[in-house]
């Protein structure tokens, strides 16, 4: 009896061990260098942007030839000081409007339990983004472009509303330039295979 207990131990184990390994090898992390995450809007006075530096993110897929086949996970932070529009004050208003002091970090998830509508080049994902310590769920349509089995390019874009995350639009110079509550986010991803 014990013997038969040590090999179904033995199986179990190198069951868990092989589940372990398969993940691992369809991890892919973000390779900031050859990435660009932007946030661009308008204000009364002119349009802008904001671009991000510093930003990680992991996903777990499958590839199939040249199409994703399937969306394990996927992990995204931002520090907010890592946006940034060039121009200081602009840049400490949006720090103070996004509280991060209080909430350095915007952050996104793939949400659980629903499976992103995939078309092999491209997908819609639907996850979990946390701004300014509020947390929504929003759509993300994706393009990609398969490289190789070692490499892919993310990109898309996404229309937000600051005040759907409790953000009061910046404002200078005592109210006299407003920006407006529409943004949107822009990013093209390049993902690596391994860590």
């Amino acid at each position: 009896m014990r013997i038969l207990n040590f090999k179904n131990l033995s199986l179990s184990i190198l069951v868990l061990l092989f589940a372990i390994t398969a993940t691992a090898q369809n991890v892919y992390t973000l390779n900031e260098k050859n990435s660009k995450l932007s946030v661009t809007g308008t204000s009364s006075l002119h349009d802008w942007e904001m671009t991000a530096t510093g930003f990680t993110a992991e996903t777990g897929l499958k590839l199939e030839g040249n199409a994703v086949s399937e969306i394990q996970y996927i992990k995204f932070s931002v520090p907010v000081s890592g946006l940034e529009s060039g121009k200081n004050m602009m840049d400490n208003k949006a720090y103070e409007a996004l509280q991060e002091k209080k909430f350095p970090q915007i952050k996104f998830a793939l949400k659980e339990g629903v499976a992103p509508a995939l078309s092999g080049k491209s997908a819609e994902l639907t996850g979990m983004l946390t701004i300014a310590g509020k947390t929504k769920e929003v759509k993300v349509p994706v393009d990609f472009i398969i490289s190789s089995d070692q490499q892919f390019t993310a990109s898309g874009k996404v229309p937000l509303k600051m005040s759907d995350f409790g953000i009061e639009p910046p404002t200078v110079f005592f109210g006299t330039i407003t920006t407006n509550n529409e943004v949107e986010v822009k990013f093209n991803f390049e993902f690596n295979k391994g860590k």
